[in-house]
Protein backbone atom coordinates (compact mmCIF):
# COMPACT_ATOMS: atom_id res chain seq x y z
CA UNK A 1 0.00 0.00 0.00
CA UNK A 2 0.80 3.78 -0.20
CA UNK A 3 2.04 5.22 2.56
CA UNK A 4 0.59 8.63 3.43
CA UNK A 5 2.44 11.83 4.83
CA UNK A 6 1.77 12.69 7.91
CA UNK A 7 2.99 15.90 7.57
CA UNK A 8 1.48 16.73 3.79
CA UNK A 9 -2.07 16.44 5.26
CA UNK A 10 -3.89 19.43 6.69
CA UNK A 11 -5.97 19.41 9.74
CA UNK A 12 -8.97 21.75 9.94
CA UNK A 13 -8.78 24.58 11.89
CA UNK A 14 -10.29 24.06 15.52
CA UNK A 15 -13.28 26.58 15.23
CA UNK A 16 -13.01 27.70 18.70
CA UNK A 17 -9.52 28.68 17.10
CA UNK A 18 -11.07 30.74 14.19
CA UNK A 19 -10.20 34.15 14.57
CA UNK A 20 -13.00 36.43 13.02
CA UNK A 21 -11.94 39.54 10.90
CA UNK A 22 -13.54 42.74 12.89
CA UNK A 23 -14.21 44.07 9.03
CA UNK A 24 -15.78 41.54 7.90
CA UNK A 25 -18.12 41.47 10.68
CA UNK A 26 -18.58 45.00 10.78
CA UNK A 27 -20.01 44.99 6.95
CA UNK A 28 -21.60 41.89 7.32
CA UNK A 29 -24.22 43.52 10.42
CA UNK A 30 -24.34 46.82 8.05
CA UNK A 31 -25.42 44.74 5.14
CA UNK A 32 -27.98 43.31 7.88
CA UNK A 33 -29.23 46.25 8.84
CA UNK A 34 -29.37 47.65 5.32
CA UNK A 35 -31.49 44.59 4.22
CA UNK A 36 -33.73 44.85 6.95
CA UNK A 37 -34.56 48.48 6.04
CA UNK A 38 -35.23 47.84 2.35
CA UNK A 39 -37.75 44.89 3.67
CA UNK A 40 -39.28 47.52 5.82
CA UNK A 41 -39.73 50.32 3.15
CA UNK A 42 -40.63 47.12 0.41
CA UNK A 43 -43.41 45.66 2.86
CA UNK A 44 -44.75 49.37 3.51
CA UNK A 45 -45.09 50.29 -0.88
CA UNK A 46 -46.81 46.81 -0.78
CA UNK A 47 -49.49 47.68 1.72
CA UNK A 48 -49.54 50.98 0.06
CA UNK A 49 -50.12 49.75 -3.11
CA UNK A 50 -52.76 47.36 -1.88
CA UNK A 51 -54.53 50.12 -0.64
CA UNK A 52 -54.41 52.08 -3.27
CA UNK A 53 -55.70 48.88 -5.42
CA UNK A 54 -58.43 47.78 -3.45
CA UNK A 55 -59.38 51.87 -3.08
CA UNK A 56 -59.37 52.01 -6.78
CA UNK A 57 -61.59 48.66 -7.14
CA UNK A 58 -64.03 49.94 -5.22
CA UNK A 59 -64.60 52.89 -6.94
CA UNK A 60 -65.02 51.41 -10.52
CA UNK A 61 -66.34 48.35 -10.38
CA UNK A 62 -68.29 46.20 -7.56
CA UNK A 63 -68.13 42.29 -7.55
CA UNK A 64 -71.51 42.00 -5.79
CA UNK A 65 -73.82 44.08 -7.86
CA UNK A 66 -74.84 44.99 -11.91
CA UNK A 67 -73.82 48.00 -11.78
CA UNK A 68 -70.75 50.21 -11.56
CA UNK A 69 -69.69 53.90 -11.31
CA UNK A 70 -69.09 53.46 -14.91
CA UNK A 71 -72.14 52.23 -15.94
CA UNK A 72 -74.52 55.12 -13.98
CA UNK A 73 -72.21 57.81 -15.38
CA UNK A 74 -72.77 56.24 -18.98
CA UNK A 75 -76.88 55.88 -18.54
CA UNK A 76 -76.97 59.22 -16.96
CA UNK A 77 -75.56 60.99 -19.82
CA UNK A 78 -77.50 59.00 -22.28
CA UNK A 79 -80.72 60.17 -20.18
CA UNK A 80 -79.59 63.64 -19.98
CA UNK A 81 -79.14 63.72 -24.05
CA UNK A 82 -82.00 62.10 -25.05
CA UNK A 83 -84.24 64.48 -22.53
CA UNK A 84 -82.46 67.36 -24.04
CA UNK A 85 -83.30 66.17 -27.99
CA UNK A 86 -86.66 65.68 -26.46
CA UNK A 87 -87.09 68.68 -24.67
CA UNK A 88 -86.06 70.38 -27.70
CA UNK A 89 -88.31 68.12 -30.37
CA UNK A 90 -91.26 68.90 -28.59
CA UNK A 91 -90.90 73.21 -28.13
CA UNK A 92 -90.15 73.12 -32.00
CA UNK A 93 -93.31 70.92 -32.86
CA UNK A 94 -95.35 73.64 -30.12
CA UNK A 95 -93.92 76.51 -32.85
CA UNK A 96 -93.82 75.38 -36.44
CA UNK A 97 -95.48 78.15 -38.43
CA UNK A 98 -93.08 80.63 -36.48
CA UNK A 99 -89.78 78.32 -37.94
CA UNK A 100 -91.09 78.52 -41.39
CA UNK A 101 -91.06 82.64 -40.86
CA UNK A 102 -87.90 83.12 -39.62
CA UNK A 103 -86.32 80.67 -42.57
CA UNK A 104 -88.54 82.78 -45.16
CA UNK A 105 -87.82 86.09 -44.00
CA UNK A 106 -84.59 86.21 -44.15
CA UNK A 107 -84.16 85.83 -47.39
CA UNK A 108 -87.65 87.66 -49.22
CA UNK A 109 -85.80 91.51 -49.93
CA UNK A 110 -82.96 88.96 -51.82
CA UNK A 111 -80.01 91.18 -50.41
CA UNK A 112 -76.88 89.48 -49.16
CA UNK A 113 -74.54 90.90 -47.06
CA UNK A 114 -71.56 90.85 -49.01
CA UNK A 115 -67.84 90.58 -46.99
CA UNK A 116 -65.72 93.32 -47.00
CA UNK A 117 -62.80 93.03 -49.51
CA UNK A 118 -60.17 91.31 -47.96
CA UNK A 119 -56.94 93.24 -47.81
CA UNK A 120 -53.40 91.77 -48.02
CA UNK A 121 -52.04 90.80 -44.88
CA UNK A 122 -47.98 90.83 -46.45
CA UNK A 123 -46.39 93.05 -44.28
CA UNK A 124 -47.67 92.09 -40.59
CA UNK A 125 -44.10 91.51 -39.13
CA UNK A 126 -42.17 94.74 -40.50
Amino acid sequence: MTEVNSESVTKPLDPSKKVKDPRRVEAGKRLAKISQQAKAAKKARAEENLKAGVRESCMTENDGGWISVDKLCLVLGVGIGLGSLYLTWRRDEKNPAKQVDEIVGDNVNGDVEKDPPKEPFDDLFD
